[in-house]
């Protein structure tokens, strides 16, 4: 949500700006207001699912795009699930939520980019190897997307020649989503409660996170 709403609202390019003595609300993206538009889920697992509903308190339709989700359960969610395509389309935002698996990398390519009717912004949050990165390029160089936040990049630490790094309308962060002080307590609390729940062979108990990405 910070990512969605710091590109949605142009907060880094005006940071940027006014610390250069240019003190002008009109520079950057063209913003409408966040009320009313559609933010589009490309996966919809627990994560997105907490997406959904805090973006619905700023006034997003959410609409989603996961094979594993029925329509009944998004229902619940007041969330609509629709094809990949569609969801291209009638995106503003587009925020990617899909596992790291082998087929599903560089899911967002040329062919996806180009199928960006609304000139949306992307959000990915998921996984770097997730985009084809020279045809995210590509894409704002080309203006079929007006805006990119990246928490995540195929190689981390990023080399500075990456093309991405061209660009003002671009929001990237260093993997940093997950972090909190409160995460890396539950972090360490969830590693020690399950070797404890390993040698109690209480196997059922233990967590696995990300047990598919590459």
């Amino acid at each position: 949500m910070s990512l969605i709403l710091a590109a949605s609202r142009n907060i880094v390019v005006y940071d940027r700006a006014v610390r250069k003595g240019q003190w002008d609300y009109e520079i950057g993206l063209e913003m409408d207001r966040l009320e009313g538009q559609v933010l589009g889920l490309a996966g919809f697992g627990r994560i997105a699912q907490f997406v959904a509903k805090r973006a619905q308190g700023f006034g997003f339709e959410v609409i989603a795009n996961d094979p594993f989700i029925k329509q009944e359960y998004a229902d619940t969610l007041n969330v609509k699930m629709i094809e990949i395509d569609e969801l291209l389309v009638e995106s503003d935002i587009i925020s990617c939520h899909i596992p790291a698996l082998k087929d599903t990398v560089g899911y967002f390519n040329k062919e996806k980019f180009d199928k960006m009717a609304k000139c949306p912004i992307f959000v990915n949050t998921s996984r770097g190897k997730l985009v084809n990165e020279n045809d995210l390029a590509d894409a704002l160089e080309n203006k079929k997307i007006r805006a990119a936040a990246l928490d995540v990049l195929v190689e981390e630490p990023p080399s500075m020649n990456n093309r991405l790094f061209t660009f003002d309308n671009v929001i990237i962060t260093p993997h940093a989503g997950f972090f909190s002080k409160t995460a890396l307590r539950e972090v360490r609390s969830r590693s020690a409660m399950n070797v404890s729940n390993f040698f109690k062979k209480e196997y059922n108990k233990i967590n696995f996170v990300n047990k598919a990405v590459i």
